[in-house]
C-alpha cells in the first residue's frame, strides 16, 4: 500500500510539472491483456482479457517523451480448453488481476512538425518504441464448485526439487518487469492522436499462473486444497513437474489509446531538431 501511495504522488508531481511547463499529452485507452506461462504452451488455453490504461508525458524533444503510467488487466488460461490431451488431462486452470504502474521512455521515428510551431497544423503519422521498467502486482485464483478462491493462500504446490515435495512455499505478488514494446501514432489535429501499441512485459517470476514446480505429495484433508494441487484427480506424485520451472512468466498489453496534447507549442518551444 505504502509503495501505491508513494508512486501516485510520483505520477501527480509528474503531471503539475508537465502541465506547469505546457509540453506534456494525457492518454487513456483500453485494450486486452495476455499471458505467456507453463498454461499457455498450448494457443487454445490462454484466452485474452480486457484491459485498461491512463498515463501522462512529458515531451523533452518532438520525438522523445517519459511517460508514467498506470495499466489495469485480467489473463488467465484453461487446460481444459486444449487441444492436448495430457494438458486435458493435467486440468490446471487460473485468472488474475494485473496491476502496473510503468515509467518508459518513448521514441517517435518521425518528427512531429507540430511542436513548437504555431503554423503548421497538418495531420501526422509516426511509428514509435517504448521501454522502461515497471512494478506490478498479480493475484491468481481458480474455480472450485462454481466459487474462485485465492491460489496464493493454499500453497498446493511443491518447491523446486530437491526440496521435500511435502513442503509448500510463498512467493512475492508485488514485482518488477520490463515493459518493452511498439506503436504507431496518429495525429489526427492539433491537441488529438490515436495510437495503437503492443507492449511485451519481462518478469522475474513463474507463478503469475500458480504453476511453477511439482506436484504436492502430501497429505491435505480439504477437497478444495486436494483439487487446486491436482484437478486431475490421479493422485499424481510429488516427483512429477506441474510446469516447467526453467521459464519465467510474462504477459502483454495490447491497447489502444487517445492522447490530449496540452499546449505542446507557443513561447516555451521544446528543442530544435535537425
Amino acid at each position: 500500500m505504502r509503495m501505491r501511495i508513494i508512486l501516485f504522488t510520483a505520477f501527480l508531481f509528474t503531471f503539475y510539472v508537465s502541465y506547469a511547463q505546457k509540453q506534456y499529452s494525457f492518454h487513456v485507452g483500453t485494450g486486452s491483456a495476455y499471458y505467456m506461462g507453463d498454461l499457455s504452451e498450448d494457443p487454445g488455453n490462454a484466452y485474452w482479457r480486457p484491459a485498461a490504461h491512463i498515463s501522462v508525458s512529458r515531451y523533452l524533444s518532438p520525438r522523445f517523451s517519459l511517460k508514467l503510467g498506470y495499466t489495469f488487466g485480467y489473463v488467465g488460461a484453461d487446460d481444459r480448453k486444449s487441444s492436448d490431451i495430457l494438458k486435458m488431462q493435467r486440468a490446471l486452470h487460473f485468472r488474475s488481476k494485473i496491476s502496473e504502474f510503468s515509467f518508459t521512455g518513448v521514441f517517435e521515428f518521425i518528427k512531429d512538425k507540430n511542436f513548437g510551431n504555431e503554423e503548421i497544423h497538418t495531420k501526422h503519422v509516426t511509428p514509435y518504441a517504448f521501454g522502461g521498467i515497471s512494478l506490478f502486482t498479480f493475484d491468481p485464483e481458480a474455480q472450485y464448485e462454481g466459487l474462485w478462491y485465492p491460489l496464493t493462500g493454499d500453497r498446493t504446490e511443491s518447491p523446486y526439487h530437491p526440496y521435500p515435495t511435502n513442503q509448500t512455499y510463498a512467493y512475492s505478488m508485488v514485482l518488477p518487469s520490463v515493459p518493452l514494446g511498439l506503436g504507431v501514432s496518429y495525429r489526427f489535429c492539433d491537441a488529438l492522436a490515436l495510437n495503437v501499441e503492443v507492449g511485451y512485459r519481462y518478469t522475474f517470476t513463474d507463478h503469475i499462473d500458480n504453476v511453477a514446480g511439482f506436484y504436492l505429495n502430501s497429505t491435505l484433508t480439504i477437497p478444495k486444497d486436494k483439487y487446486f494441487a491436482d484437478p486431475s484427480g490421479l493422485d499424481i506424485p510429488g516427483n512429477v513437474l506441474r510446469g516447467n520451472p526453467y521459464d519465467r512468466d510474462s504477459y502483454l498489453f495490447g491497447l489502444v489509446t487517445l492522447s490530449y496534447f496540452f499546449d505542446g507549442k507557443g513561447k516555451e518551444e521544446l528543442p530544435e531538431e535537425e
